[in-house]
């Protein structure tokens, strides 16, 4: 392997003060490399096949206006819960890929913290549900699942943000700093509208919520999708 073709494998764990120092470790870097990529792969996979199943099993259930945590309510509510608790180390694992495989400055260190932010999220929205009742008392763990889920729309374009300076670095991954700002900026800007409707309290989203919750959540899994297939082709290719 010529020596330009190591810039995509691991880097050195050290802060120092120079610049970045690679590290090589031939054979247990490609399998490591290739082990993430496949997780970045399958889990978005995992999570829809779930998600479309755990619709399946709720009768009533409107995907077009039903948030996707309304699902974790029995019988089946434990197939949802299962599901975001898979995403959450998913979305880890593809997080230690870009730390591993791709950050290059500490702007991207952080990228891939705020991806691990991301998945735990999942976690944290099983672990606080919202309640039966949408439009009665809101409870603290309704308080708490909707902070947590404006965190981990805000994770996601933040942290693309602060990964596209290390993806422009490097020629390999150059093309893909385009695919990242412009995910960055759709999740963004889905955000902010969904934020700015429900301070003005207006209900422009209620109808189709499961559908535009979807869309939101769409964008970063086929980013992250595209990104493991990306570090899969460079570990088959090394």
């Amino acid at each position: 392997m010529r020596p330009d073709d190591r810039e995509c494998f691991a880097f050195s764990h050290s802060f120092p003060t120079g610049p970045r120092t690679r590290r090589w470790t031939g054979s247990a870097d490609i399998a490591r490399m290739t082990a993430l990529a496949v997780a970045g792969i399958v889990g978005p996979v995992v999570f829809w096949t779930l998600l479309l199943l755990a619709q399946r099993l709720h009768p009533g259930y409107s995907p077009r206006r039903d948030s996707i945590s309304r699902l974790i309510f029995p019988p089946f509510g434990w197939l949802q819960t299962l599901n975001f608790c898979l995403m959450t180390v998913f979305t880890s694992a593809f997080g230690a890929a870009v730390y591993l495989h791709i950050a290059s400055s500490l702007s991207g260190r952080i990228a891939s913290l705020l991806i691990v932010v991301t998945g735990v999220a999942q976690l944290l929205t099983a672990v606080f549900p919202v309640d039966v009742n949408p439009y009665g008392h809101k409870s603290v763990s309704y308080i708490i699942h909707n902070g947590v889920f404006m965190v981990s729309a805000g994770s996601f374009p933040v942290g693309a943000s602060f990964l596209v300076p290390n993806l422009l670095s490097n020629e390999r991954w150059r093309a893909f700093a385009f695919v990242t700002i412009g995910a960055a900026i759709i999740v963004l800007v889905m955000g902010l509208s969904w934020v700015i409707a429900r301070s003005l309290r207006a209900q422009t989203f209620d109808p189709w919520f499961g559908i535009f919750e979807r869309v939101l959540m769409s964008v970063p899994l086929a980013w992250m999708v595209t990104i493991s297939t990306r570090l899969l082709f460079l570990a088959a290719n090394s």
